[in-house]
């Protein structure tokens, strides 16, 4: 037979529940009571005081233990400090030394207050010894007189400190220590604080650097904050920071654009160059400037190779000729004359076509160089000397209007 359960609600309800309810009543309602009549550990530690005053000092010794056990290393650490300071002063009294245990106990207390000193009105001079003895185990100081350039920010484990600084509070182990300012590069130190030792860290920053390359079309001069610092197309090393960088070109509008350097790191962009509209209209127009003649280079040469290429043809052709004819006079037989006749007309002949050809070659390079068109020159210097003698006044449809300035211009 099964037992088919509806709800929760029938179990809390019915009646074998009830003595199962009031279980869980009880237990809830002794841990609220256990809470909040917990005494607190500050007034644990008052307790153990009175006691140790009136020489109970077992008693103290357990109620010590008490605040020891209860109070948080966190959140209550001054008073747990405290506890375990007056636990070893309370040992210290029933066995006339300082045991293992009660050291251990300064060394703990002076890890959660490190800027705690005992006084001596307060204490007797056997415990303010043993506590100064307990803080040379345990800490160290670091010295820091000042940090050059100033304005740096400086911290000891995340900490924000400010120069001069002295703290004998130092926990031995690791300690790291950092300094940072913007455009310098960032100091850090790793510690390993030993007990006792004076550590004094000397802090000079050094500049950070990083790289710029620009790129630009055609090449130009780079200008950083107003100061020529090279060329495109070549790093440039630089301290970290912003710079207005200005690609300046003779012929071309200047380009402006701010750029950040990073440290160990090249920054890179390029830039295409705008002709000014003056030059620009230069080269739409280029006979009204009179640039330099320039002729087909490639044209050129091409025609002069081939007059001397014929050249040469006709001189070897002409001795072989000289020579044919020499053996046409010298022959014995008629058949030798008639081949060597036919062999000398033959050469002559080849002579002649190649001097003919020769001629031809150099007529047309001479031609070419007084008929053929001009080009506009690639070099914007071949136009300085026109526009020294023009003042050009730039429209808003880009058209220039020339303007005479004192004499007569000259046009090529």
């Amino acid at each position: 037979m099964s037992l088919k359960v509806r709800d929760f609600s029938d179990v809390i309800c019915s009646p074998i529940s009830g003595s199962f309810r009031l279980s869980v009543a009880c237990l809830f309602l002794f841990c609220c009571t256990s809470t909040l009549f917990a005494q607190d550990p500050a007034a644990s530690l008052a307790q153990g005081k009175e006691l140790f005053n009136n020489v109970q000092f077992q008693e103290a010794l357990s109620k010590f233990d008490e605040v020891i056990t209860r109070a948080s290393s966190y959140v209550d650490k001054d008073v747990r400090s405290e506890a375990l300071l007056w636990r070893a002063y309370c040992d210290f009294k029933i066995t006339s030394e300082f045991t293992e245990k009660s050291r251990f106990d300064l060394r703990e207390s002076v890890k959660l207050r490190r800027n705690y000193r005992v006084s001596r009105e307060d204490f007797p001079p056997d415990i303010v010894n043993a506590y100064d003895k307990a803080r040379s185990e345990v800490l160290s100081t670091i010295i820091i007189r000042s940090v050059s350039p100033g304005g740096a920010i400086l911290s000891i484990d995340g900490s924000e400190i400010t120069a001069p600084f002295v703290d004998s509070s130092i926990v031995s182990g690791p300690v790291s220590i950092m300094a940072k300012k913007q455009g310098y590069a960032t100091f850090q130190k790793q510690l390993d604080c030993e007990p006792g030792r004076v550590y004094e860290i000397p802090i000079t920053l050094d500049y950070a650097y990083g790289s710029l390359k620009v790129s630009s079309s055609p090449e130009a001069e780079i200008y950083l904050n107003d100061s020529l610092a090279g060329q495109t197309e070549y790093p440039i090393r630089l301290q970290v920071g912003d710079y207005r960088v200005t690609v300046r070109g003779k012929y071309y509008e200047d380009t402006t654009i701010t750029l950040s350097v990073a440290e160990n790191s090249e920054t890179r962009t390029a830039v295409t160059l705008r002709t000014k509209p003056a030059f620009a209209a230069m080269l739409k127009d280029k006979a009204e400037y009179g640039g330099k003649k320039r002729t087909n280079t490639l044209l050129k040469i091409s025609t002069l190779a081939a007059a001397a290429g014929a050249t040469a043809f006709a001189v070897i052709n002409h001795s072989a000729a000289n020579n044919s004819y020499d053996k046409y006079v010298s022959s014995i037989t008629a058949q030798d004359m008639n081949k060597n006749y036919k062999d000398y007309e033959s050469k002559l002949s080849l002579r002649n076509i190649a001097g003919a050809a020769a001629i031809g070659f150099a007529a047309l390079e001479v031609i070419w160089f007084l008929t053929a068109p001009d080009r506009p020159s690639e070099n914007l210097d071949d136009y300085a000397p026109k526009l020294e003698k023009l003042s050009l006044t730039v429209k808003s449809d880009h058209s220039i209007t020339y303007i005479k300035v004192g004499f007569v211009i000259q046009h090529l």
